[in-house]
């Protein structure tokens, strides 16, 4: 068992996606994406394949060019929820995920998750 306030130090690797999107409305979701990925430590030259990657399993292909201020509520989530999977965490807390999607972005968000969870990752889900 590890404790959460060390987790970081033994190399867990925590994705967190809030109930309320912290999104920088100015950004695009490539903005984003780049970003997080940076922050993860992807090597620069495997971003844009990490960030396309995750853009095709979500399904944000028709907006990945647009500010964020553009967005409707279920495409935030699914950025918040792109951006909460960069790097293959190993835990994933996703608070309401699918809030505010239509059925179809839901079907591809559990489809994601599911194949997440199949890889090894552990997920909590809250949900009303």
């Amino acid at each position: 068992m590890v404790n959460l306030t060390s987790a970081g130090k033994v190399g867990i690797l925590f994705g967190y996606c809030p109930q309320q999107d912290a999104l920088d409305e100015l950004l695009t979701g490539w903005e984003h994406l780049q970003y997080y990925c940076s922050l993860r430590g992807i090597p620069k030259q495997y971003i844009p394949e990490v960030a396309a990657d995750l853009v095709r399993r979500l399904h944000l292909e028709s907006h990945v060019d647009k500010p964020v201020a553009t967005y409707s509520g279920g495409t935030r989530r699914k950025l918040s929820t792109a951006l909460a999977l960069v790097g293959k965490p190993d835990i994933l807390l996703l608070d309401e995920p699918s809030s505010g999607m239509d059925p179809c972005s839901k079907r591809y968000l559990w489809q994601t998750i599911t194949q997440q969870v199949r890889d090894g990752c552990a997920a909590v889900l809250t949900s009303h």
